[in-house]
C-alpha cells in the first residue's frame, strides 16, 4: 500500500503487472495524491 501512495497508479501497474484500473483502485485506497487525477485519466481513456 505504501508503494500504491507514493507512484503513479500507471507505474505501479507495469512493476506489478496488474491492471491499470486495480492499481489506481490501491492509490485511492491508500489515499495517494494522484489517485482522482489517474482515475479521470482511466476514465477519458475508456471513453476516447
Amino acid at each position: 500500500m505504501d508503494l500504491a501512495a507514493q507512484m503513479p497508479p500507471a507505474v505501479l501497474s507495469e512493476v506489478l503487472g496488474v491492471s491499470v484500473g486495480a492499481a489506481t483502485g490501491w492509490a485511492a485506497a491508500a489515499g495517494g495524491p494522484r489517485a482522482q487525477y489517474a482515475a479521470e485519466l482511466s476514465r477519458r481513456s475508456k471513453n476516447g
